[in-house]
Order: structure tokens, then C-alpha cells, then sequence
């Protein structure tokens, strides 16, 4: 399973060709979110559209709710080996996280 972070699933609503391969690639019932990612992408719909559109999209993917040890930018899962797919910029600093690699 693949943690997407907020920045990746804003990506894929603009279309970025890269980040629809990647995800295309992930496999859909591969893809989770975080409870945050959630409440970010509704907090940040743009129209009504958007609004009513985000909960059927977040409803399609894994939710990953946080537990009491998490931290400003890390997510734990309570899973093993836990992967995260995000600009890696926000998390390379983080010891023993396993980021995804993007395809060419």
C-alpha cells in the first residue's frame, strides 16, 4: 500500500502527467490517504463541484486514520514496512522511511 500525501493527490486534480502514471501504476486499490490528506483536500475545495467530488474520489482509496505517536510530517500506519508516496523534499529527512520511486 502506497501513502499518498496532500501535494501528490493536488497534483492528479491538475492533471500532472506524471503523477496520473505514477498513480495509474500504484493501482487505485493500492492507494491510501491519511485521515489529514482528507480533511486538507475538502478544506481546500475550491467550488461546490470540487466539494461534492473530493468525499467520492477519498471514498475509493484506503484511509489511514493516525494513532496517538505521529508526529508533524510522519504517518504511522501501525503496518508493516509502510510506504509513502510524496515530494520528497517534505520527508527525506525522516530516518527508515521507505519513499516510493517514481517511474520515468
Amino acid at each position: 500500500m502506497i501513502l499518498c500525501d496532500t501535494d501528490v493527490i493536488i497534483e492528479f486534480y491538475k492533471e500532472n502527467p506524471q503523477v496520473i502514471r505514477n498513480l495509474r501504476s500504484i493501482g487505485e486499490p493500492n492507494i491510501a490517504i491519511s485521515i489529514i490528506t482528507s480533511g486538507e483536500l475538502l478544506y481546500g475545495a475550491l467550488n461546490k463541484r470540487e466539494l461534492n467530488q473530493i468525499p467520492k474520489d477519498i471514498g475509493k482509496l484506503n484511509l489511514i486514520h493516525i494513532n496517538k505517536e505521529i508526529g508533524i510530517v510522519l504517518i504511522s500506519f501501525n503496518r508493516k514496512d509502510p510506504t509513502l508516496y510524496t515530494q520528497l523534499r517534505d520527508f527525506k529527512f525522516i530516518d527508515g522511511l521507505q519513499l516510493y520511486q517514481e517511474k520515468p
